[in-house]
């Protein structure tokens, strides 16, 4: 699980020690163990970073720059969206307060066309000029 937007310390901060136990748990040995963490933790991870994904793209993005960035806001989002996967897994009820994060997640990663402090990749023949194209080497 190589530069996804969140790690599985972020999901375990957000569920707090407690929950994370609770929900990776599988086995209710007292510990969240590697094979447990790649059952439930790592595919809540990469669904949350297939859904930032799909939001740099749309915002004329490159995955690798942003997967690579840092961002701040893709992070917090993948959080909230990992949370909750993690939270539901074997059919867990909802938790309130983790399905209004998700939600809100989710609508903002569905909405967003620009992503805060992240550069833009536009291609010099898809300017956003009403001129048309700048020229880089004009006669």
């Amino acid at each position: 699980m190589s530069n996804e937007f969140c790690s599985a310390e972020d999901v375990r901060r957000r569920l707090t020690a407690a929950g994370y136990k609770f929900c990776a748990d599988l086995d209710s040995s007292g510990a969240v163990s590697t094979a447990e963490t790649a059952d439930t933790i790592t595919p809540a991870i990469q669904y949350a970073g297939n859904l930032c994904d799909a939001c740099v793209l749309r915002a004329g993005c490159s995955i690798a720059q942003a997967r690579g960035s840092g961002n701040q806001w893709l992070r917090d989002r993948a959080i909230d969206v990992a949370a909750y996967r993690v939270s539901t897994t074997g059919g867990r009820g909802q938790i309130a307060s983790l399905k209004d994060d998700y939600d809100a997640a989710v609508k903002m990663l569905a909405q967003t066309t620009k992503i805060p402090g992240l550069q833009f990749n536009y291609p010099l023949h898809q300017s956003r000029s009403a001129r048309g194209p700048i020229a880089l080497n004009p006669r």
